[in-house]
């Protein structure tokens, strides 16, 4: 009796549309004909000879195509883009080159490109509008200088980049390893990339890993920051004469004999506003707002004005400042110091008792700082109600209270984030964390810059041109919808029931929400999940106004020694004060420059939080083994985040190191619960735990339950 063959079995399944299907899903991958019997688990139903009859089928069909002998796979139209590419922590990368596609690309699939380099892809899958493809090439590197440790392996010197996104490891060419030791921070240059590893030179040795200043050199560069200014600027900046002359001061509008101060932190060296003070006979207060004209010393084109354009913002780290302008001009001839007569561009305004403008007036001036308040200062002499100044002093501050007031009824957004400072000692080992707690000394200032940034703007704006006049606005977009709808849902787990239905209620219902988590346990988590629903605020040439603070129109012109926005507001607010009214260089310039210094400002707020991370986690290592009392500030798929309540610092407690029960993350409801105990851990929660390690060099910090 013979046995029939498997293959003239009857089988009910479209079995050239089985196989097609399978290697549609698996694009890119080829398979032979044993390997599809496994995979679609037809053993015993039918031999490998039907499946490659199959296959040949699909070949003369154009379905399928053999890459090597007896493999196949499925025959993809293959379709070649053009975009940046991005890496996760794991190696996985995306390219998103237009709107509608984002083109997956798996670790092996990336070639010699890095993080933000632009590349060409070719895809070779494209299921349910997902694509996945491969680096073909990098058409340009976004970086070719990298920050980052040394390390010995064998007899070899190799490199490890700071940042995570840069997911590969580099040898240090033979040519510097005389330059460098083991276990060092430096700076480096790819020079080639011929094999498997890239080839990397060194720049520049900035110390052993782990100490203070190769840790903040190290933050600095990796941003892309500059600590030096260039020979041609500063050549320039030691060129201005400090004395102002006489025929400068006719020019302008005399303040010298208005009483004006300063108020600042204590440990503030550059003073780029004041305030004059005015009683008016008929009852009303005349003030000026006063601003450093940095714009009358640092003239547009000049090596200065090319440096601070480039590095269009200052940066303020935990031991230093990068400033945007030479110490000659930041700390002396533009800071508004006292007893001395200092060049200035004023918003002057008449302000009655309801503190509503009466009459404004904006200009260049010449001021006479009679003192130098600090905010503890000024906060003292209101609390006492007595002291220097204090008759000036108070009837500023009841004033802002109502500027403020008034601010909040028309909408704006109470957003007050929690800052930290730190005490170092003379080896700028932190030991102290403290807390910056605002005052109405802050507020009093803070009122009255986003009076005069919202008045010039509105000058500007409301100038009747067609086209409008460019401009350098600070712009807020509204918030979110749908994120504005996870807040809603977010909340509700702690008992506060939100309606974002109705737009014109929404900040309303923000700062009601606000007032109401103050001092709780769940601030931290709710106010988090408020501000990721916000729009992030930028320099635009197009006003959309400003959401947060409820402004129509909103510009930054205070702060003209730190923020190079500052001094294109200045120079435009200029052109168009002048009769008949001119305009400066081109509007595709001046958005240009807008969208760099929005991308420059990024960068220093990273830089900042880097520095503090930094002093953080060098703090906390004086503690391992210690336990805390903190709450759950963030939740993810592989950990706990937790803030201690008192040291202000956040580490994480990771899911593998919570040995008792399996902890599966909810999303939805941002929270992890335990498969075995049903433990649930959810943000806001009160936790103990203990450090167990702190690793400055990596900026992280790591917890177990206690």
């Amino acid at each position: 009796m013979s046995k029939k063959k498997k293959h003239s079995l009857k089988f009910p399944v479209d079995l050239p549309q089985l196989v097609s299907s399978y290697l549609e899903q698996n694009s890119g991958k080829a398979f032979n004909p044993k390997q599809l019997l496994s995979k679609l688990n037809l053993r015993g139903l039918v031999d490998s000879q039907v499946i490659l009859d199959t296959l040949r089928t699909l070949v003369s069909q154009n379905k399928v195509q053999e890459v090597q002998f007896s493999r196949f796979q499925f025959r993809y139209e293959h379709e070649f883009y053009e975009g940046i590419i991005e890496f996760n922590r794991d190696g996985y990368a995306f390219v998103t080159p237009q709107e509608g596609i984002k083109i997956q690309i798996f670790p092996d699939d990336t070639g010699k490109a890095l993080f933000g380099d632009l590349v060409r892809v070719e895809t070779y899958s494209k299921k349910s509008g997902s694509y996945k493809g491969r680096v073909q090439t990098v058409l340009h590197r976004n970086k070719t200088e990298f920050v980052g440790t040394v390390f010995t392996k064998g007899r070899n010197l190799f490199f490890d980049p700071n940042d995570p996104k840069i997911h590969v490891t580099f040898k240090i060419n033979d040519k510097s390893t005389q330059y460098v030791k083991n276990g060092e921070r430096a700076l480096v240059r790819l020079t080639n990339w011929y094999d498997i590893m890239p080839e990397a030179e060194i720049i520049h040795v900035l110390g052993a890993a782990g100490s203070h200043q190769a840790e903040i050199h190290t933050i600095i560069l990796e941003f892309g920051f500059q600590t030096e200014f260039s020979p041609e600027a500063i050549q320039e900046s030691a060129n201005i004469p400090a004395q102002i002359t006489e025929k400068e001061i006719l020019n302008r509008k005399d303040f010298r004999q208005t009483t004006t101060f300063t108020i600042d932190p204590v440990d503030a060296k550059d003073f780029d506003d004041a305030l004059s003070f005015k009683i008016l006979p008929n009852g009303n207060t005349e003030i000026g707002i006063h601003i450093a004209d940095v714009t009358h010393y640092v003239l547009q084109g000049s090596a200065l004005d090319r440096d601070a354009a480039y590095r269009a913002t200052s940066v303020y780290l935990v031991d230093r400042t990068l400033p945007m302008l030479p110490e000659k001009l930041s700390n002396e001839l533009c800071s508004l110091r006292p007893n001395e007569d200092k060049l200035t561009y004023s918003v002057v305004v008449e302000l009655n008792e309801k503190a509503q403008v009466v009459q404004q007036w904006f200009g260049k001036t010449i001021i006479h700082s009679d003192k130098r308040f600090t905010y503890e200062e000024v906060q003292a002499i209101l609390d006492a109600q007595s002291g220097e100044f204090y008759t000036e002093l108070n009837q500023l501050n009841l004033l802002a209270k109502k500027l403020r007031k008034t601010r909040f009824e028309q909408g704006s957004i109470n957003f007050e984030s929690e800052e930290i400072r730190f005490r170092l000692d003379d080896n700028f080992h932190p030991v102290e964390i403290i807390k910056k707690i605002r005052v109405d000394s802050h507020k009093l200032i803070e009122e009255f810059m986003l009076l005069a940034n919202k008045l010039v703007a509105s000058y500007v704006a409301q100038k009747r041109r067609k086209p409008p006049l460019p401009f350098v606005y600070r712009v807020h977009d509204s918030p979110d919808t749908t994120k504005l709808q996870q807040l809603a849902g977010f909340a509700t787990h702690f008992g506060y029931k939100l309606n974002f239905d109705d737009e014109k209620q929404v900040s309303g219902k923000l700062n009601q929400l606000v007032d109401s988590i103050e001092g709780k346990p769940e601030q931290s988590a709710i106010t988090q999940v408020m501000i990721r629903a916000m729009a992030k605020a930028v320099y635009s040439t197009e006003n959309i106004g400003h959401y947060g603070l409820a402004f129509r129109y909103y510009t930054h012109f205070t702060s003209p020694i730190r923020r190079y926005p500052d001094i294109l507001a200045h120079r435009l607010l200029t052109q168009y004060l002048s009769q008949p009214i001119t305009e400066i260089g081109s509007s595709q310039t001046l958005k240009d420059q807008c969208q760099h210094c929005s991308e420059m400002e990024k960068k220093a707020a990273d830089a900042e939080r880097a520095s503090v991370k930094y002093k953080q986690i060098e703090y906390m290592s004086q503690f391992i083994g210690r336990t805390f009392k903190g709450f759950i500030s963030g939740i993810t798929e592989f950990g706990i985040f937790v803030e201690l309540k008192d040291q202000y610092c956040e580490g994480i407690v990771r899911l593998k190191d919570i040995a008792y029960d399996y902890f599966e993350f909810k999303p939805d409801k941002l929270c992890l619960i335990g498969r075995k105990s049903r433990k649930m851990f959810k943000l806001g929660d009160a936790i103990r735990i203990k450090v167990v390690k702190a690793d400055v060099i990596k900026r992280q910090l790591d917890f177990i339950l206690a």
